[in-house]
């Protein structure tokens, strides 16, 4: 039984697990599945490309939607919420100044950051005292020939980003347009 539960715990390597590095040079390990690569790629390729000082503030996992070391770090920098709530598969934080802070949603099937997702996302961000303007969101996928983005592009909310784990060079900004007064 007791090794039962240790395994339960997930103390124990399983088959296909991905391994992060992350940015503060520790490891964490996440369940295989469809989006643990396009994951690991987003902290470990993305956030040094295209953050000045980029920090793991929220990793939600397949196998664990909750890690307790980054609930503290969250909230260490005000992030105020509770683990149920609908959170990002991943928060960045660019600590430069000003801070920024980038809720990405990793899409190996569904579910991009969407108009409705960015609302949410956006009323946790403010309730944690944190300005609008200090928020980024990114939708990630593998690449651009994944039916994933094929099925979900058109429901992409405006103002945010698309990037691709197989070109950590480019970016796809959705902008709207900025209106001369």
């Amino acid at each position: 039984l007791q090794r039962m539960a240790l395994k339960a715990q997930g103390v124990l390597q399983r088959l296909g697990d991905v391994f992060i590095n992350l940015p503060d040079g520790t490891r964490m390990r996440v369940a295989a599945g469809p989006s643990a690569p396009i994951l690991k790629a987003m902290v470990e390729q993305f956030a040094p490309r295209w953050l000045r000082n980029p920090v793991v503030l929220w990793i939600s996992a397949s196998d664990q939607k909750s890690h307790p070391l980054f609930v503290q770090r969250a909230q260490s920098v005000g992030l105020a919420f509770h683990p149920s709530n609908e959170l990002p598969d991943l928060i960045l934080a660019d600590i430069a100044d000003p801070v920024r802070f980038v809720f990405c949603e990793i899409v190996a099937t569904d579910s991009p950051v969407t108009v409705e997702r960015k609302a949410v996302l956006t009323t946790i961000a403010r309730q944690s005292g944190i300005d609008a303007r200090h928020l980024h969101f990114v939708t990630a996928f593998q690449d651009r020939d994944a039916a994933a983005f094929r099925k979900t592009f058109g429901r992409i909310a405006a103002d945010s980003d698309i990037w691709f784990s197989t070109e950590p060079d480019l970016i796809v900004e959705l902008r709207t347009a900025m209106r001369a007064p």
